[in-house]
């Protein structure tokens, strides 16, 4: 698993609406997530999973909840 750290609505890298992203193969569990979301402390970390129908399913947690 590989945690990324992405500033979106930005055209020099700085500034913007950073985020947290994480695509897995699989969920982590939800304390997990949500520690993750925690210790990165955006107001948002998506986490992204594919699934066996080849469709992905997207959570999406703060640092106090999902």
């Amino acid at each position: 698993m590989q945690v990324e750290r992405i500033a979106a609505f930005t055209a020099e890298g700085n500034g913007g609406n950073p985020a947290g992203v994480v695509v897995a193969d699989a969920h982590p569990g939800e304390a997990e997530m949500q520690r993750i979301a925690r210790d990165l402390g955006y107001s948002e970390t998506v986490f992204a999973a594919s699934r066996q129908d080849g469709k992905w399913r997207v959570r999406y947690f703060s640092p106090e909840a999902e």
